[in-house]
């Protein structure tokens, strides 16, 4: 993508909308809302919102996380699949994730709003984690190294602990990465190279 004659990256445009929504509901109050986050009582009138509420933070913190996740997840996998396949997961893990929250919200809570990127942040972490599941990280607060799966999987049983959480986002992004690295797993790509280092 090209903005203002410069060559910009899948993962650093996400970031700048991301961004951009988020003053848009700032500025633009309960009308932006009504415009740019889902709820599952109104989505079929506001059908875009499927696709406007992942890119849409309901405070500086989770647009923050978000965002970080984004970065640090989203360029390792990129460097594993390509920008072509990480734009993949993104989207799909973010429509899942809308689709989850829709059928599970609709029967407890028809009025709630859902947004956030964390569905599609989880679907990347997932595909990674299906790509690389014994690199080992630290997740922080927890000080000690661990299995990348483990991390992955294990985090999104903590946050769904959490009040105002929408569990059936990450559920349905982790899903969607899950099937999708698995895929690409079985198809050859994001191998680790038989020679140097090796991350798997």
């Amino acid at each position: 993508m090209r903005i203002l004659g410069t060559n910009v990256g899948f993962i650093e445009s996400v970031i700048a909308v991301c961004f951009l929504a988020f003053m848009a509901i700032q500025i633009g109050g309960r009308a932006a809302i009504h415009l740019l986050v889902m709820s599952p009582g109104t989505v079929l009138l506001f059908p875009w919102t499927v696709i406007s509420s992942i890119f849409a933070h309901a405070g500086v913190t989770h647009l923050i996380f978000n965002m970080i996740g984004m970065y640090i997840w989203g360029s390792y996998l990129q460097s594993i699949i390509g920008e072509k396949r990480l734009i993949r997961v993104f989207f799909a893990g973010g429509l899942l994730g809308s689709v989850f929250s829709v059928l599970i919200y609709s029967i407890s809570n028809p009025g709630v709003y859902v947004l956030g990127a964390s569905g599609a942040i989880f679907a990347i972490a997932a595909c990674l984690a299906m790509l690389r599941p014994n690199m080992r990280i630290i997740m922080i607060p927890v000080p000690i190294p661990m299995q990348l799966w483990k991390a992955v999987f294990g985090f999104m049983l903590i946050l769904s602990f959490i009040p105002g959480t929408a569990w059936p986002g990450h559920l349905g992004g982790l899903v969607a990465g899950a099937l999708m690295g698995h895929f690409y797993k079985k198809g050859g790509i994001g191998k680790a190279p038989s020679h140097g280092f090796r991350f798997s």
